[in-house]
């Protein structure tokens, strides 16, 4: 690839994926039109999944993604699955869902310093409200992100494994990506290996890969707040050490998380099969 970063084939990670049917990427915003080439003719990639929030697309959307029609999950909306030349657009980060699942985790005694006394609360008035909301993101970092994502993105995390499950083929293939491919594209990849067959030895290895990602933008979380980037930046192994720790610990298993967001036993049987038969 020449425009588009982090891109690889997820068979890297594991000889338990065969090669050539599904690639992680960062955006491909940027695709030149040799990638262009390398998608459509020769990796044959004929759906995407965009993990993005809307806030985060290119004003342009260039020669791989205007090539394919796109199509938005909401949850309150049944899933319309197309298996061929289709964008899933699948946003992975909810900053409504974010901000209160920072707000269920802050102690009394700092939500009564960010003046927060009930559900309703405007988060982004008051200053003081404001500087401690910043203090808790600060402070939980990637670690905090994912755990939070783990909790409260299991619907999308559902969508994004069917419709792998779903438009992949023996000849056909699928790329999934956030902006830098790293996180959102990280924890998806993180399931997906699992589902495979994946140590966790090489989990971790595939997600540290991303390490040279060392920019971070989080859309309307970086517009209204100041995040210190430091602790977004890059993709250690400790933090998908703690979040494989963090779904165990609070959920009993992978699998057992995997069955409650829905994607059960029989889904995981039928995941395995397209992209390791």
């Amino acid at each position: 690839m020449e425009g588009v970063k982090n891109f690889r084939d997820l068979a890297g990670a594991t000889r338990c994926v065969k090669p050539g049917r599904l690639f992680r990427t960062a955006t491909p915003g940027d695709a030149t039109p040799g990638d262009a080439v390398l998608f459509s003719k020769q990796l044959h990639v004929t759906s995407l999944i965009d993990l993005r929030s809307d806030d985060e697309f290119e004003p342009e959307l260039g020669l791989v993604q205007s090539a394919f029609g796109m199509r938005s999950f909401t949850r309150d909306v049944t899933f319309d699955i197309k298996t061929a030349n289709t964008r899933h657009h699948i946003p992975m980060l909810d900053y409504t869902r974010y901000y209160k699942a920072i707000l269920s985790r802050m102690t009394l005694v700092e939500k009564f310093k960010a003046a927060v006394f009930n559900a309703q609360a405007v988060l982004f008035d008051p200053t003081n409200q404001r500087a401690q909301f910043v203090v808790k993101v600060n402070e939980g970092g990637l670690f905090l992100l994912n755990e939070i994502m783990v909790d409260t993105s299991g619907p999308e995390i559902l969508a994004a494994l069917d419709v792998i499950s779903t438009t992949v083929t023996e000849t056909t293939a699928c790329a999934f990506y956030c902006k830098q491919g790293k996180d959102r594209t990280g924890l998806v990849a993180l399931f997906v290996l699992h589902v495979c067959g994946a140590s966790e030895t090489e989990i971790v290895d595939d997600y540290h890969l991303s390490d040279a990602m060392r920019k971070t933008a989080l859309g309307a979380v970086s517009n209204e707040l100041k995040i210190d980037y430091t602790k977004f930046a890059g993709a250690p192994c400790e933090v998908v050490q703690y979040t494989l720790a963090y779904v165990k610990h609070t959920y009993g298993s992978l699998d057992e998380y995997l069955d409650q967001i829905g994607f059960d036993d029989t889904k995981r049987r039928a995941l395995r099969k397209t992209l390791c038969e």
